[in-house]
């Protein structure tokens, strides 16, 4: 009977016994990482100023092989997982038969949110061979966003719009011209060191009323940018890219089909007006 119990309390004392060499800390007092899975390399992403993600980022890890001096990569493994918020976990499962002690691997992330690159890593993380681990922090940065392509009619209006700024610094000249029998054009001019760069013009007619009021402004070398006539209470706007193509079309101040015809006539008048604009400059 007594070595039943002398036996019991053996058992008892190595189960305990075990039981604190499973819970021992690590050697720096903190908690053990947990054990990775075979053949996976495991992680988290981290940043420091991470912001929302909107719903449907995603993250995408890499296993890459960076053996090469010359920079190129072998991808391993990818995977992409859903993320709602950083810092997040990740599990990158890899073929064991492509990874050689002899070469040298390592591991980056991307986030996607809203269709475009949010984060991505700061440099990447050495994982599995020479000394390296299977588990490692990959840490992230806001990735550069390319701005959002410029709207050419904006960009348009706006150097129009500085250029009438600087009509007071350039000089004017004014005169008067009769065409036929029944118009009599008033008109002034703004011109600088590259020639005259805007005329504007009132037609009368022979009983004194407006008929047209036009407006012609050219740019540096000389060819028409912009063209506006208000006549028979219809207003017109003809506006050119740098490369000479057509960019504003507007009738009425909305979008309208003008013809090539009338685009031409309306060039022939600004050429004229510029022309004995010139000759007084």
């Amino acid at each position: 009977m007594r070595s039943l119990a002398v036996f019991a309390f053996a058992a008892i004392a190595s189960l305990a016994a075990c039981g604190k060499q499973d819970a021992a800390p690590a050697e720096n007092g903190a908690a053990a990482a947990p054990a990775a899975p075979a053949n996976a390399v495991t992680g988290m992403v981290i940043a420091d100023n991470p912001s929302q993600l909107a719903p449907g980022a995603t993250l995408t890890v890499r296993l890459l092989d960076v053996t090469r001096a010359d920079g190129e990569t072998i991808l391993i493994s990818n995977q992409t997982f859903p993320i709602t918020a950083i810092p997040a976990q990740f599990t990158l499962p890899y073929d064991p038969a492509q990874i050689s002690n002899i070469r040298t691997f390592a591991i980056d992330a991307t986030v996607m949110d809203q269709g475009v690159a949010r984060y991505v890593s700061q440099g990447r993380v050495g994982v599995l061979t020479q000394g390296k681990p299977n588990h490692a922090n990959i840490r992230l940065a806001e990735a550069m966003v390319a701005p959002a392509p410029k709207d050419p009619v904006a960009e348009f209006e706006k150097a129009f719009g500085a250029f009438e700024t600087q009509l007071g610094a350039l000089k004017r000249v004014t005169g008067s011209r009769i065409e036929g029998e029944e118009a009599a054009i008033a008109w002034d001019a703004f011109a600088d060191s590259t020639g005259v760069r805007l005329v504007r013009e009132t037609v009368n007619n022979a009983e004194g009323a407006t008929v047209s009021q036009s407006r012609y402004a050219f740019d540096e070398a000389g060819k028409p940018w912009l063209i506006e006539r208000e006549s028979g209470g219809a207003k017109t706007r003809i506006g050119w890219s740098p490369d000479g193509s057509v960019l504003v079309h507007q009738r009425n101040g909305a979008d309208a089909e003008i013809g090539e015809d009338e685009i031409a006539r309306l060039v022939r008048g600004a050429e004229a007006a510029k022309a004995a604009a010139a000759a007084k400059v």
